[in-house]
């Protein structure tokens, strides 16, 4: 294979900072960008120097190990044998899985194990565009799976709701908050909190006035009551609706309202008490 030496440079550099993106990807450490490019060219300059020697093969694999070991030592903040060993580990995988992949890859569309590369083209060539395709699919396998496992956890948490209020009747998702205790010392039943498009839906000639003034017990059946948030104290509005099912079972709660004490995920329109499903 023929390259020049700025190829060389550009796609070495590429290459490495390729491996510690997803090193740091995968394990989820932040690196700077200047330490990252120190990282890179280090990684170049040996590489390059290595080129220049003809190197048994156990010890051209022992030397690029040596090298590795350098980076993953200058790359990590909080040096210790555990955190270096997993991150080495990590390191050494993805070099060996982007070097396969390559090689794979050519084999593929020469059809053959032996095969030659003509490459005078300036930057980018074949490998750093192989490398790159290949750092935007495991990132993409990865928030994959992620997310595969968090809807999954998530959905432990989720209730279907049937609710009639106002003669009105709605079908909401409900997340179970394990930090929503909320129970009317009057009547001691336990208070769901709504959204704020939930509670449009179930008022329509409520506007946004009512609600900042703090005067919806004006024109709907209801008080306010004083409860504790991580802001300090806050009034939310409780009211009585004409029925609630979770899982299709009926319940006895109240349902809670605040501009303040909102549910901000858009997933949902409902926090649950813990108290409404036997918390």
């Amino acid at each position: 294979m023929q390259m020049y030496i700025e190829d060389a440079v550009f796609n070495t550099v590429l290459i490495d900072g390729v491996i510690i993106f997803l090193t740091g990807f995968i394990l989820r450490i932040k690196f700077k960008f200047f330490k990252t490019l120190l990282a890179c060219l280090f990684g170049c300059f040996f590489s390059i120097v290595l080129s220049n020697y003809n190197f048994y093969p156990i010890v051209l694999i022992l030397l690029k190990l040596c090298c590795g070991t350098i980076i993953c030592i200058f790359m990590l903040e909080k040096l210790s044998f555990k955190s270096f060993l997993v991150y080495f580990l990590v390191f050494i995988s993805f070099t060996f899985l982007l070097g396969g992949f390559s090689y794979a890859f050519l084999f593929f569309i020469n059809g053959k194990e032996s095969f030659n590369i003509n490459i005078k083209t300036t930057p980018p060539t074949i490998f750093a565009i192989l490398y790159l395709i290949m750092a935007l699919y495991i990132c993409f396998l990865v928030n994959l799976i992620k997310g595969f496992y968090k809807k999954q956890k998530l959905e432990k948490f989720i209730y279907n709701i049937k609710m009639i209020c106002n003669g009105k009747s709605l079908n909401l998702k409900g997340y179970l908050d394990s930090g929503n205790f909320l129970v009317d010392s009057k009547t001691n039943l336990p208070i769901v909190i709504i959204n704020l498009k939930t509670f449009f839906k179930i008022f329509k000639n409520i506007n946004i006035v009512d609600v900042l003034s703090l005067g919806l017990n004006k024109k709907i059946q209801g008080e306010y009551i004083n409860c504790s948030t991580i802001n300090g104290q806050d009034k939310i509005f409780v009211f009585k609706p004409e029925s609630i099912e979770i899982n299709n079972q009926k319940i006895n709660a109240l349902l809670g309202f605040s501009y303040k004490f909102n549910v901000k995920n858009e997933n949902f329109d409902v926090l649950l008490n813990p108290l409404c499903v036997g918390g």
